[in-house]
């Protein structure tokens, strides 16, 4: 299914002041400012910005824009836009109007934007006691990525996200907020005041006494500058007016946890692509049952050291725990609890790419005590095969964190449209994914893959009924070992695994030939590759016997299935082997807090564009 096109209702000319564009903008909030578009209910629709100052700070070395810019007169917005729902009658004063951000970005042709210190007698800023001079820096955007030459050495990705998005306040709400920072400003002159009142000519004059600034955020939205408003995030708004009146601005490439500056955000052009739902329905979930349920497991599971179940309901109460649901495991802080599973000798996956060999600008291979920093620049599935799936798998096949409740194994195929999934399976939903690797880690070193066999031998042999998380395979004959026919140990860790250079050089097709483990000239592009282990062979049943599963995540990293772990992240893990030995594998579109269902990610092929 193709990508739908949103519809332009307001177009931006960034070559233009803010009077001079198609569509007029604003800077106050009023009940009486008229939409410039109708938007219906579930429409994909886009929306262009100004910068918050509509182009009055330059891209140039020198802070004088800064210094003398004109505050009275900033954060022009997008809007109004008049929501109908798809009969085109209009939001009504007591909906809640839902904003889905699918998709935003900087302006094309426009990729740059600014931070700003504010002159200490101009707006000033958090730290304007310390940093009383106007200062400027331009950033430069390289897709995710921002660049000052003001800040040499710095790249960086951003979070876009648009710093105001509101509706318009009633005439009764509009007089309670004068009302209201009519008093603060009387009681605090050193304020500043946020809703100013302005003369003007007689067409415009009682807007400008009544419209309120657009600085603070208040009971309809506003001014909210929350980083974390990026695509796939719903914004639930009330509605005051007929029509909502929804209107945005003020893009900011990047932000901190605060604009420290007061213009602390990386400031931009931009445009967001929005739909919206004006039905006022709840869809949100009481979590006190499933919180109550976590409390009361934590108790029993303390209660075993010792305590208690009074004494640890009284340590629960009153000291911070943290528990999280992470690949098919409850990780508390002070432990690891492993999950009831049977003994899954024939486990064929995790299937990983790698081992790559690490080496510095001169060749020389990263060392066992570095510190391996990976950092993911893009990654997504692979073209032409946008699908994946999630997965229940049965009780009697690996289960899963619920598999006494759902025993049967059931499939659901995804299907990707840009950041977005949808399921035939489960029709009626659809959503963005966070899309991460599960599986990323380093080779362990031959002393590190006996610790992990001893202390996971332990637990096998003293908790009969948990799955072996690195079995001990030379204990068992040769022939039942988990050895995909594609893929010699593809679950496994190995110190011998290194760089596999099989791709453009068709030695895939040869599919006794695994795994690579030395140095060499390929045979068929001539380049520097790596020796390929013939199955069957000495060295092949060496490794065979030794390698250690990759379904626990270890010292090494590993199957952390952390779904954070996106675009702009950096991984750092130790270095056991020399070159470090980097594999990775088991891509998901998006996984929950915990992958509930064994499979409970969407699994995908996909790629990984790292440095």
């Amino acid at each position: 299914m193709a990508p739908l096109t949103p519809r332009l209702v307001v177009p931006i000319d960034v070559k233009k002041q803010p009077w001079e564009q198609k569509i007029p903008l604003h800077n106050r909030w009023h009940p009486d400012i008229p939409p410039v578009a109708d938007v219906t209910e579930g429409e994909l629709f886009r929306v262009e910005m100004v910068d918050w100052t509509g182009g009055r700070v330059r891209d140039d070395n020198s802070a004088d824009d800064i210094k003398f810019l004109n505050l009275t007169i900033t954060h022009y917005l997008s809007g109004p836009l008049r929501i109908v729902d798809s009969e085109g009658v209009p939001a009504s004063p007591g909906d809640l109007l839902v904003v889905e951000i699918r998709n935003l970005g900087p302006l094309p042709g426009d990729e740059w934007g600014y931070t700003a210190i504010f002159e200490r007698e101009n707006g000033g800023g958090f730290l304007t006691d310390h940093f009383p001079s106007a200062r400027k820096a331009i950033w430069y955007f390289e897709g995710i990525y921002a660049y000052s030459p003001q800040i040499p050495g710095v790249r960086f990705p951003g979070l876009t996200h648009p710093g105001i998005m509101g509706t318009a306040p009633s005439v009764e709400l509009l007089n309670i907020w004068n009302e209201r920072e009519k008093r603060l400003a009387e009681t605090s002159p050193e304020t500043l005041k946020l809703c100013e009142i302005q003369k003007g000519t007689a067409e415009w004059h009682k807007m400008s006494n009544e419209a309120a600034r657009t600085i603070p955020g208040r009971e309809n939205g506003g001014n909210c500058d929350i980083k974390n408003l990026s695509r796939g995030y719903k914004v639930y708004l009330p509605v005051f007016v007929e029509g909502a009146n929804l209107s945005t601005g003020d893009m900011h490439f990047s932000q901190g946890d605060g604009e420290v500056s007061f213009c602390g955000a990386i400031e931009m052009s931009g445009f967001l692509e929005l739909n919206v739902d004006e039905s006022g329905k709840q869809h949100f979930l009481d979590a006190s049952v499933a919180y109550k349920r976590a409390v009361l497991n934590a108790i029993e599971y303390l209660s075993r050291f010792g305590y208690s179940k009074e004494q640890v309901g009284s340590r629960v109460a009153n000291c911070y725990l943290e528990v999280n649901a992470n690949a098919d495991k409850l990780d508390l802080i002070m432990d690891r609890l492993t999950q009831t599973w049977p003994d899954q000798t024939n486990y064929q996956a995790h299937y990983l790419s790698g081992p790559l060999r690490i080496v510095d600008s001169e060749g020389v291979p990263a060392s066992p005590g570095d510190l391996l920093a990976v950092e993911i620049c893009n990654l997504g599935p692979l073209p032409g095969d946008e699908w994946g799936y999630t997965a229940i798998l049965e009780r009697d096949n690996g289960g899963g964190f619920l598999t006494d409740h759902f025993p049967s194994a059931r499939k659901a195929i995804w299907y990707f449209e840009g950041i977005y999934a949808y399921s035939p399976q489960i029709p009626g939903v659809r959503f963005p994914g966070l899309t991460h690797p599960g599986v990323v880690g380093t080779a362990p070193s031959v002393e590190l893959l006996n610790i992990w066999n001893g202390r996971e031998k332990r637990l096998a042999e003293t908790n009969q009924e948990t799955l072996k998380l690195c079995e001990v395979l030379h204990q068992r004959p040769l022939a039942h070992l988990p050895t995909p026919k594609n893929c010699l140990l593809g679950k496994a860790w190995s110190t011998f695994f290194t760089l596999m250079h099989m791709i453009k050089c068709q030695t895939l097709a040869n599919l006794k030939y695994i795994f690579l483990h030395r140095w060499s000239k390929c045979h068929v592009c001539n380049e520097y590759n790596v020796m390929q282990i013939q199955e069957g062979t000495a060295e092949w049943h060496k490794i065979a016997n030794e390698a250690a599963r990759t379904i626990a995540g270890r010292e090494n990293g590993g199957n952390c299935d952390i779904k954070n772990l996106s675009r702009g992240s950096k991984v750092y893990l130790p270095v056991f082997v020399e070159g470090a030995n980097l594999s990775t594998g088991d891509m998901h579109f998006s996984q929950g807090d915990g992958e509930i269902s064994l499979c409970g990610a969407i699994e995908m092929s996909g790629f990984l564009e790292l440095k």
